[in-house]
């Protein structure tokens, strides 16, 4: 439009619906991975369009650490069938009624993304239903509860932090002491983000994150990650000197207007 231009950066979050990994059927790590190969992420990113960007890894790519993780679970109905059959759940069947729980009117396209995916998983006979609710609700339905559990079983959410500290993510998300949402309680995840955030120097901590901690993470599917979120941004035409942060915050204390 004239008069205007736009701005497009990656920001410091990913989507990654969580699962409630101390819930059946999630805390089989079997299901969690039947459910990642059910999902086509082209197809979810085809629907976010410009606001976000394909992600193989649990952190962004503006975070230390980041890896395009080799083997991450990608989209192959076969690969899904055969783990609902080696968990005893074949094409399903036995698999207890399970509910996405996702926001509309705080991240773009939600339910668009959600009822997509709430397809893709009913075409591979997991018995789903989708839950859409209004920002505050969603929020209330968020973190963990008093028994340790949260509601729901699958909970479309991201995580922005404001600095490219892994462990920002990473530990309220995945390690069993501190994590807020999916109530997963793993040795070796705990063991791994133990061992990077102990390391004595930086150049090991990267070695560390990038060959075990994240493709583990991956491997074992407390979340899937869906995409890293994009910012879109539209200004004056006239404005420069504008300094986008990549969880949010802008700084206009060198911004000029021409």
């Amino acid at each position: 439009e004239a008069g205007l231009k736009t701005d497009r950066s990656l920001s410091s979050e990913n989507k990654y619906p969580p699962f409630r990994c101390n819930k059946p059927p999630f805390d089989d790590p079997r299901i969690r991975l039947a459910v990642c190969h059910a999902i086509d992420r082209a197809q979810v990113l085809a629907v976010v369009g410009e606001a976000g960007q394909a992600s193989n890894c649990h952190v962004s790519p503006v975070k230390f650490g980041f890896t395009d993780v080799k083997g991450y679970p990608e989209y192959d109905p076969e690969k899904t069938q055969a783990l609902l059959a080696e968990a005893g759940f074949p094409n399903g069947q036995g698999l207890p009624e399970i509910e996405y729980i996702t926001s509309v009117g705080f991240y773009p396209k939600t339910r668009e993304y959600g009822e997509l995916i709430t397809a893709m998983l009913q075409e591979q006979g997991f018995p789903i239903k989708l839950t859409t609710l209004e920002p505050a609700a969603w929020e209330e339905q968020l973190y963990r509860r008093a028994d340790g559990q949260g509601p729901g079983h699958i909970i479309d959410v991201g995580w922005i932090t404001g600095s490219p500290e892994p462990d920002l993510v990473l530990r309220p998300n995945y390690h069993s002491k501190f994590a807020l949402i999916n109530g997963v309680n793993d040795p070796e995840i705990d063991a791994s983000l133990d061992k990077e955030r102990g390391a004595t120097s930086t150049e090991e901590r990267l070695k560390i994150l990038q060959e075990e901690t994240l493709p583990l993470i991956a491997g074992k599917a407390p979340s899937i990650s869906l995409f890293s979120s994009v910012f879109l941004r539209a200004m004056s035409a006239k404005l420069d000197g504008v300094t986008f942060y990549p969880n949010g915050p802008i700084d206009l204390s060198k911004a000029t207007l021409s």
